[in-house]
């Protein structure tokens, strides 16, 4: 894993959520793993392409993801933070990719991030993943903890 790869997807993922849902961010534990699948029930796929390839997945426990759709949204009740909080943690995810592209760009890595989805793994299976080490890195906020994974072969 190199860190040039990894660091600007955290400080965007930082900056955004600063930024967005007036969030700070404390990094916490980090673990190797054999394998990316998300650890929580909700989780956000983004593809990482070119000179490297692989996957970073953020995941967080179905009333973090409230939580952090709630700030997102502020004066929404909470039907409709439940009936859209996918589409806000997306949009955020949008954000953070574009500021963690641009970081890409100035740093010349040769890679590209794809288009986020987001996943309600309660109710649809993860996608398979195939084992390749992955970096675990634990985002602790007052929204809840966020779990990124970073996978990459």
């Amino acid at each position: 894993m190199k860190a040039e790869l990894i660091n600007p997807i955290l400080a965007a993922t930082a900056g955004v959520l600063r930024q967005l849902a007036k969030l700070e961010v404390v990094r916490g534990r980090s673990l190797l793993l054999n394998n990316p699948r998300p650890s929580h029930e909700v989780a956000i796929f983004v593809g990482i392409t070119g000179a490297q390839s692989g996957h970073a997945i953020y995941s967080m426990n179905y009333e973090s993801a409230l939580k952090l759709a709630a700030r997102l949204m502020p004066g929404s009740d909470e039907a409709l933070v439940r009936s859209e909080y996918r589409d806000a943690l997306g949009e955020v995810a949008n954000m953070i990719t574009g500021v963690a592209i641009q970081q890409f760009m100035r740093g010349a890595a040769g890679v590209d991030l794809t288009t986020p989805m987001v996943a309600d793994l309660r109710h649809n299976a993860a996608p398979d993943m195939p084992d390749m080490p992955t970096l675990a890195l634990n985002l602790y906020t007052v929204a809840g903890l966020i779990e990124i994974h970073f996978a990459m072969k």
